[in-house]
């Protein structure tokens, strides 16, 4: 089933522009997207359930995503790092730090 997207009604241009903009790999030349279902043998089921693909896809397509709130590593996380790497680093040193004379 081909969905042409600039029929698609009811929609706002920047409800448009992220459908086009998170749709981009599945758009074909014409502006069409294809949905296709093979879950059932009647072709009339089918059809339906790939209708509901469809507006669950494009649903899911215009959602805005919520903003990501960037996070920081705690104090605590921080100095396991640090000893970690201390650690490393000792462990290093000790294999090339011998003295042969």
């Amino acid at each position: 089933m081909y969905i042409h997207l600039a029929l698609i009604q009811g929609l706002t241009t920047e409800e448009s522009v992220r459908l086009y903009k998170r749709l981009a790999g599945k758009i074909s030349l014409k502006g069409e997207v294809l949905v296709v279902s093979q879950r059932t043998r009647s072709q009339l089921k089918n059809l339906e359930d790939a209708k509901e693909k469809a507006m669950a896809l494009i649903a899911k397509s215009i959602a805005s995503s919520k903003m990501r709130i960037p996070t920081s590593a705690s104090a605590n996380a921080t100095h396991r790092r640090i000893q970690s790497k201390k650690l490393r680093s000792e462990i290093k040193k000790g294999r090339s730090a011998k003295n042969w004379d």
